[in-house]
């Protein structure tokens, strides 16, 4: 019997009684909700604080313009969802964040004249 089937058949016999939490993890349901994030303009301003970098640094670091930093910290504008996100990454994980947003530019040597 698959997963899906045994937690149906368990809402069945349960009827209108909703699902104990306990019972979840025996039958390896796992529950997720979307992320909540704080307001953007605090949540930004203290990742920022707390890699201790300034507006400019951080908003190269992700890739976006310094004034479109400024305004999101500011409260002028809201950034979107995926922003948020990035900015979450990159608290947990600059490195990864920075080799995602930046890749590697090959250098050639310059060519003798004549």
């Amino acid at each position: 019997m698959s997963q899906n089937s045994e937690l149906k058949a368990l809402l069945g016999r349960l009827g209108p009684v909703r699902v104990i939490s306990h019972d979840l993890p025996a039958l390896q349901v796992h529950l997720e909700r979307r992320r909540a994030f704080p307001e953007p303009a605090t949540f930004l301003s203290e990742i920022r604080a707390r890699h201790r970098l300034s507006q400019r640094d951080f908003a190269d670091a992700l890739g976006f313009d310094v004034r479109t930093l400024q305004n999101w910290e500011q409260g002028r504008n809201t950034p979107d969802r995926a922003v948020l996100l990035l900015a979450a990454l990159f608290d947990r994980d600059p490195d990864s964040v920075t080799r995602m947003v930046f890749e590697p530019v090959a250098v050639r040597a310059p060519v003798p004249a004549g």
